[in-house]
């Protein structure tokens, strides 16, 4: 185990006292590794306690189910709220149907490997893939359906890996809706709003646009740069109900606003995290996870420490005879 992953696991173990993650002082004894690679804002104690056990709640669903539970056992999640840690042990050991002892064994192996989880999904400790030249440390987006063409207005801040980074190779998907038989025409306009000048696009296939934005000036290592884009689907054209983003890059942060139009609110709204892109469509709304418009008809919801080649955003169900 490396350093960083000994530090992670002592400072999860130092949480698992007493109420574990429900402790009334949690804010103060989240440790500095976690709050380093977790992306912790300096924020009120009930916006950290908000943002840190769901992010470790989403984490903890890549351990296998015995493991996932005894990391839940072991840090007061999920069904395992009771106020003592050998509380919450005998409980885990009626539930794997092992010996208390067992089921201790087990809290320390899922808070390893869940620690595991923990450091090689962070932004600063992924190593830039041999294509992948920068990073995206935050991506603004205001997605438009309260005017004739649905259209989004994105802001991004990148970080160049390297030194003289001229261009940015861009992918969009806007997949299809309906049959093979009333398919209508497709298509997609995007335009700059500043910092770069559009110099290709390319129709990789009927769904996948790829396009270049050219820089005004090379970018060197380390170096921030904001640019924003206008994409507009043309009027008439039928969408996917939703709003997703899926990086090609690690994204720190994505804030999204969705803007419904209030004569034609949809039916259901609700929230995509993480999402596997062949189970967005099957992704339904629940009580978890269910979003209301405001009274002007937004749904703004922000996602942290996103992972590259996963969706999130906003999917709803529209209202019979509204235009999607």
């Amino acid at each position: 185990m490396d350093p960083t992953e000994s530090s992670v696991v002592g400072e999860l173990k130092g949480l698992r006292r007493g109420r574990g993650l429900q402790s009334s002082d949690l804010s103060v004894r989240i440790g500095p590794k976690l709050r380093e690679l977790l992306r912790l804002a300096v924020e009120d104690d009930a916006l950290t306690r908000m943002h840190f056990t769901a992010r470790l709640a989403q984490l903890s669903e890549f351990l296998p189910l015995d493991l996932r539970r005894a990391t839940e056992a072991a840090l007061g999640m999920g069904a395992y709220s009771d106020p003592l840690l050998q509380q919450r042990a005998e409980k885990l050991a009626v539930d794997l149907k092992r010996d208390v002892r067992t089921a201790r064994r087990r809290m320390d192996e899922g808070l390893k490997v869940l620690a595991s989880v923990i450091v090689r999904s962070s932004p600063l400790t992924q190593a830039p893939r041999a294509n992948s030249d920068w990073y995206i440390a935050e991506c603004v987006t205001i997605f438009r359906l309260d005017k004739s063409e649905p259209e989004a207005l994105e802001s991004r801040v990148i970080v160049s890996h390297r030194d003289g980074l001229d261009h940015l190779e861009l992918l969009l998907t806007l997949p299809r809706e309906g049959n093979a038989s009333t398919l209508s025409p497709h298509d997609l306009h995007i335009e700059v709003m500043y910092g770069g000048k559009l110099v290709l696009i390319d129709r990789v296939t009927e769904t996948l646009f790829r396009f270049h934005l050219e820089l005004p000036h090379p970018l060197s290592a380390g170096e921030r740069y904001q640019y924003g884009m206008i994409y507009r689907i043309p009027q008439g054209q039928s969408m996917k109900p939703h709003y997703v983003f899926i990086p090609k890059q690690p994204c720190e942060r994505f804030d999204l606003r969705v803007r419904f139009n209030t004569k034609h609110l949809p039916s259901a709204v609700w929230r995509l995290d993480e999402t596997f892109h062949r189970t967005i469509d099957e992704i339904m709304p629940t009580a978890d996870n269910g979003l209301v418009p405001d009274q002007v008809g937004d749904v703004h919801e922000v996602f942290r420490n996103l992972q590259a080649g996963y969706g999130y955003g906003i999917a709803w169900t529209p209202t019979p005879g509204a235009a999607t």
